[in-house]
């Protein structure tokens, strides 16, 4: 029986028991995992995942195997919008996808590849450094765009069209002219100052991708999350919280930054705009192992997987759902 058949037969099944869920969760798909535990988690599970993740998730994958015997969780790290165009694009099964940022999902997965995510971690964007960066000692929050521009110092950035921490940096250079109200000492604007100071060489895949060349001195600095600089023990410029994307309470500030990227077809577009930082998790449709699926993000979402992350550095957020359905709604 399928993953969805089975949440189909207890939604039919155990229709009180759901409205219950929907109530307190928003959705249902989670606890169809519980009203199957007597059926054991075994064999591989495939997990599609940010690569900011990494770290947090090899650790809550050793003890997930060592608690499940005969399980063996399979990770597979990109950028977020990478990740899920192995889903959608390319066939490729998985039986979890986790993504930095929750709107990977509903624009590129929902409604024919997932039907719910789930939003369980935050971050905060910071600007990654070492003790020999040029300028480094010099660097605030009042002057990073004008030591960053400077044409002695190089600095790098994902690709927004792979990864959430690229777009995201966008976002935050176009929230820095609106905060700062200022031009660098070029005269530009900071945005447009630092879209010419990042030449594609500079461009990465993953964010995650451009830690060796900080740590080999290729590049001067980076834009990180924060949780990934905590994690590989790097320094790092904490930026004010209207630039960070940390705050939900800034979202009306936030929403004033946007961009376009390619869509599921050629011609579509997809319209990002500015939010606080929110990763997700989802169970494709047909799972190659259902049970082990379940399993894993349970213990992600609710059990000990929970607090391994956050031991990691992955800040952690309350759990909620959203379904394909809701979306199609608002669309």
């Amino acid at each position: 029986m399928s993953f969805n058949s089975r949440l189909e037969k207890w939604h039919t099944n155990f229709p009180g028991t759901f409205a219950i869920f929907m109530v307190f969760t928003g959705f249902f798909c989670i606890f169809s995992a519980r009203a199957h535990s007597q059926e054991k988690p075994s064999g591989k599970i495939i997990v599609f995942h940010a690569g900011s993740m990494a770290i947090p998730l090899e650790n809550a994958a050793k003890q997930y195997e060592k608690s499940n015997p005969g399980t063996r969780i399979l990770l597979e790290a990109s950028g977020s919008r990478v990740g899920a165009r192995k889903i959608s694009e390319l066939n490729r099964q998985a039986d979890i996808f986790i993504s930095a940022d929750s709107q990977v999902i509903t624009d590129l997965l929902f409604p024919d590849h997932a039907s719910w995510s789930a939003c369980f971690a935050t971050n905060e964007m910071v600007i990654v450094f070492t003790e020999t960066s040029r300028y480094s000692a010099e660097l605030t929050k009042e002057n990073w765009f004008n030591i960053l521009s400077r044409p002695d110092v190089s600095f790098g950035m994902s690709d927004p069209e792979c990864d959430p921490a690229g777009y995201r940096t966008l976002l935050l250079w176009q929230l820095a002219d609106l905060h700062y109200r200022q031009t660098t000492e070029s005269g530009e604007s900071i945005c447009k100052t630092m879209l010419r100071s990042c030449p594609s060489a500079n461009t990465r895949p993953s964010s995650i991708q451009l830690l060796p060349l900080i740590e080999s001195l290729w590049l001067d600095y980076c834009f990180e999350y924060r949780s990934v600089a905590e994690q590989h023990r790097l320094k790092y410029l904490r930026l004010p919280a209207e630039l960070n994307l940390s705050d939900p309470a800034l979202n009306s500030f936030y929403e004033q930054a946007r961009i376009e990227l390619r869509g599921n077809s050629p011609k579509s577009r997809n319209i990002i705009t500015g939010s606080n930082i929110k990763y997700a998790l989802t169970v494709p449709h047909n799972p190659p192992n259902p049970i082990g699926a379940s399993s894993f993000a349970w213990f992600l979402l609710y059990g000990e997987g929970r607090k391994i992350m956050e031991r990691h550095d992955q800040p952690l957020i309350e759990v909620s759902f959203t379904s394909a359905d809701d979306m199609g709604e608002k669309r």
